[in-house]
């Protein structure tokens, strides 16, 4: 699994337990607004009927010594000075048993208006939730007292807007904290995927900066310590190949000059040097392939720094250093070229199309055409190598005799060839051509 999908892992592992929080949160907000709702509800209740007791008691008082009728002036009087708010206003009323109203503000008696006794009660019109009661006086009358349940009203305004600014506090700070916790994770998925990016390139010396984030941080030791590894293997291979340079090299450069000079001797023994010759210049190829697939397997190679270059133009270069190769065995060499700019070591890839070139060279046949193509495709820029020579279909073939022809010669270019495709994260193909060999290598040009 990459880096990019460890992180989008990671983001809805986080992700989701926001969903829940959030209804909890909101659930949480509810009961607070029910609990305050129901509080305040209680002291609205408890305010109206201390009025409503106040109210009574004061018009009560005046029977005695105003007269049985004292209420009806004084009701009269408080409905003449009260405020036009309905909400903050008292409702009065007086009429005579079972009759009709004489005074008040309201225009018709509600009747369930509770008698004796301070309870609720709503009026007719309009169906206005009121607590009050009913008390008889002046032994023919009846007399209402009462109070709208909306004193608080305003309270329970500000207290929704107390309430609609925290819950937008707090899903403002969920969504920033959000926001910010993605921005760091894209950050360090950002540092590590270039410090990966380097490592694949050859550079293990680059290590991945931790951050303060557990999980990445334990991500990040991991990598490193496995970079330390591969590191301290790779300094041992650099050291073993230069230990088998020094110590096969110059032996075997030595037997080849030795059998140089016994084939110009002339002779019966020229002839045998002359077959001594050939096999040591082909031990001391092989040799040498071997050790620069070994470097660049381990990409302790010297020419794998990493940089941005045309395909196309390093392919033209390549082809003009065979010509004269080419010329020498009556072979064209073609082009057909697009510009596609890649990513990756210009030394290897020049390494890769020689190796193509020569084995095309070597096995078209005189007065053939060998044809380098170079196309840039979707994010991908595509490199062919067409020859017309017999070609093969995965198994390499002997000679009649037995002994191995020289298109095996083919087996260790090729893995030369997949070597530094690998290391450019390129696919190796070969696909079906009407005469001789197509080898094609797809390069990601986003690498």
């Amino acid at each position: 699994m990459s880096i990019k999908q460890n992180g989008s892992e990671w983001t809805k592992r986080w992700l989701a337990p926001l969903p829940l929080a959030g209804a909890a949160f909101a659930v949480t907000l509810a009961l607070v607004w029910a609990m305050t709702d129901r509080a305040v509800a209680d002291a609205e209740y408890r305010t109206s009927v201390a009025d409503v007791r106040q109210a009574l008691v004061e018009l009560e008082s005046r029977s005695p010594s105003m007269g049985a009728l004292a209420p009806i002036d004084e009701i009269d009087r408080r409905i003449d000075a009260q405020s036009a708010d309905r909400k903050n206003s008292m409702v009065y009323a007086i009429r005579r048993t079972g009759g009709t109203i004489i005074t008040g503000n309201i225009q018709a008696w509600p009747a369930s208006a509770p008698a004796g006794k301070i309870g609720e009660f709503h009026l007719a019109v309009g169906q206005e939730e009121m607590v009050g009661t009913v008390r008889p006086f002046g032994g023919d009358f009846e007399m209402l007292v009462g109070r709208r349940l909306v004193t608080l009203e305003g309270v329970r305004q500000r207290l929704m807007l107390i309430f609609a600014l925290a819950l937008g506090i707090a899903l403002s700070a969920v969504t920033w904290l959000f926001v910010r916790q993605r921005a760091r994770t894209d950050q360090i998925l950002a540092d590590f995927s270039q410090g990966l990016q380097t490592a694949s390139s050859g550079g293990f010396y680059k290590r991945l900066d931790v951050p303060d984030d557990p999980d990445f941080a334990n991500v990040a030791n991991r990598v490193n310590l496995l970079l330390d590894r591969v590191e301290t293997s790779t300094q041992s291979l650099r050291h073993l190949s230069a230990n088998i340079a020094h110590e096969l090299c110059q032996p075997l450069a030595g037997a080849i000059a030795d059998c140089e000079r016994i084939a110009a001797t002339g002779g019966p023994v020229a002839e045998t040097g002359q077959r001594l010759l050939g096999r040591l210049e082909a031990m001391d190829e092989t040799f040498r392939g071997l050790l620069s697939l070994t470097r660049i397997e381990s990409g302790i190679d010297d020419a794998g720094a990493f940089e941005t270059f045309d395909l196309a133009t390093t392919a033209c270069e390549v082809r003009q250093l065979f010509l004269d190769y080419a010329s020498t065995r009556n072979v064209e060499l073609g082009l057909e070229l697009q510009p596609c700019t890649l990513f990756g070591s210009p030394g290897l890839v020049r390494s890769a199309i020689g190796n193509l070139l020569s084995n095309a060279i070597r096995f078209s046949p005189e007065g053939g055409t060998v044809t380098i193509s170079v196309r840039s495709g979707l994010n991908a820029c595509h490199l062919c190598v067409r020859d017309q020579g017999p070609g093969f279909d995965g198994q390499l073939p002997l000679r009649a005799n037995g002994q191995q022809s020289e298109m095996q010669r083919h087996g260790l270019g090729l893995r030369l060839v997949r070597a530094i495709a690998l290391r450019h994260n390129a696919r190796l193909e070969f696909p079906e051509s009407d005469q001789g060999l197509m080898v094609c290598l797809t390069f990601p040009s986003d690498l």
